[in-house]
């Protein structure tokens, strides 16, 4: 008989924090992106079990239950992505203001823009 093993469910992942540059590197293995006013929020998903961070490590599912179901379509076995999460105003620009004081709440459309993936899969991709 083979010995039973339990697999830890995935969990939050210290993001790397970034840092101001003084000049913008050149060269085609850099990548940008726009700085959105929202909040950073991690994404854990393993199965249909889906959990959602603060950028500190904060449990923030509960939260976000409105988020939890469409995240659960994410093609994958399991997977943990570093997301910004913004209450656009009409326009479609990013309200921080708007999501401080009432985004979060029930009844509110809330866009999440993926910026990194840490692990896939089984493959752990983590900024050392």
């Amino acid at each position: 008989m083979r010995p039973f093993s339990v697999v830890p469910m995935l969990t939050f992942i210290k993001p790397c924090t970034p840092i101001a540059a003084h000049n913008i590197p050149t060269g085609d293995e850099w990548l940008h992106e726009p700085k959105l006013d929202g909040y950073r929020v991690q994404v854990a998903k393993e199965g249909r079990t889906v959990r959602l961070f603060s950028r500190r490590g904060a449990e923030w599912t509960k939260r976000l239950l409105g988020l939890v179901d469409a995240l659960r379509a994410i093609p994958t076995k399991s997977v943990i992505l570093d997301r910004e999460l913004c209450l656009p105003e009409a326009g479609g620009v990013p309200d921080f203001i708007g999501l401080h004081l009432h985004g979060m709440s029930h009844g509110h459309e809330l866009v999440v823009f993926a910026f990194d993936m840490l692990h896939r899969d089984g493959r752990d991709a983590a900024c050392r």
